[in-house]
C-alpha cells in the first residue's frame, strides 16, 4: 500500500514519523488536462494590462492584503489592472476596501467564470497572495498556459511549481513589502515577463503533463509489486 501526497513539503511531516510498517509515501501530483496546452495566448493589443488572480474570495487567499499591496503600486503603473475571479463571502469587505482606495477603476471583481483558461491566457501577469494551499490548480493553469507569475512561498506548492528567477517570482510569505516589490519588477519588465512565462510553460508542461504523471503512477505500482 501506498499514502499519497499533492506535494512534498504535505508528504514531507508524514515521511518524518514513518515507521518501518506504514505505507510507502509517495508524491503523485495532479496532471494539467492536455487541452488546457492547446491554449494559445491571445496577441496583446496596445492599451491596459491585466494582473489576475484566480480563487475563491475567502480569508486563505488573502485578498485584502493583495488589493493594499496594488494599491501602493499603482500609480507607478497606470496602464495597469487588477483583475480578481471568484466568488466567495468576503465580497463586500473586499468592494468596501477597493472603494476606500479609490481603486474602483483599477481593481474588479468580476465574480465567477466558465472560461477561467481563456481569462488566465489573455492576462499579463498572475499572482498568487494565499496564506496558504495545498496545490494552487491556478497557479499551475496560469504557468502552463505561459502567463508570467508572481507567488507567495507559502506552505505548499508554489516553491514546487518554480523557481524563483527562473520560472516564476516567488515572494516571502505574507510579506507585504515584498509582494510590491515583486509586482514592481514584474510589471515595469516586458522582456522579463515573456522569459519567465515560456519557462514557466515548458517547465510545468514538463512535469505535470498526464503522460508525465502516468508515467509516475505507473513507476508507484511497479514498485509495489516489487515491495
Amino acid at each position: 500500500t501506498a499514502l499519497t501526497f499533492l506535494s512534498q513539503s504535505m508528504a514531507t511531516p508524514f515521511e518524518k514519523i514513518r515507521s518501518g510498517d506504514t505505507p510507502r509515501i509517495a508524491v503523485m501530483p495532479n496532471p494539467i488536462p492536455d487541452e488546457l496546452f492547446s491554449i494559445a495566448r491571445p496577441q496583446r493589443a496596445e492599451g491596459r494590462k491585466r494582473l489576475i488572480s484566480v480563487g475563491r474570495l475567502q480569508p486563505q487567499k488573502h485578498y485584502e492584503l493583495l488589493i493594499e499591496t496594488f494599491a501602493k503600486v499603482a500609480n507607478d503603473f497606470e496602464d495597469w489592472d487588477l483583475w480578481i475571479w471568484g466568488e466567495g463571502p468576503e465580497r463586500p469587505m473586499l468592494t468596501r476596501r477597493i472603494a476606500e482606495l479609490d481603486l474602483s477603476r483599477r481593481v474588479f471583481l468580476p465574480g465567477s467564470t466558465q472560461a477561467a483558461w481563456h481569462e488566465m491566457a489573455a492576462a499579463d501577469a498572475f499572482v498568487l497572495s494565499s496564506r496558504f494551499e495545498g496545490m494552487p490548480v491556478a497557479l499551475m493553469e496560469s504557468m502552463a498556459l505561459g502567463v508570467p507569475a508572481v507567488s507567495f512561498d507559502c506552505p505548499s506548492g508554489p516553491r514546487e511549481l518554480m523557481r524563483d528567477g527562473q520560472d516564476g517570482l516567488l515572494i516571502p510569505p505574507g510579506d507585504a513589502t515584498a509582494l510590491a516589490a515583486g509586482l514592481r519588477r514584474m510589471l515595469s519588465d516586458q522582456a522579463l515577463r515573456e522569459e519567465l512565462g515560456v519557462r514557466g510553460a515548458r517547465s510545468i508542461r514538463d512535469r505535470y503533463s498526464v503522460a508525465h504523471i502516468l508515467t509516475i503512477w505507473d513507476r508507484l505500482f511497479a514498485q509495489l509489486r516489487l515491495g
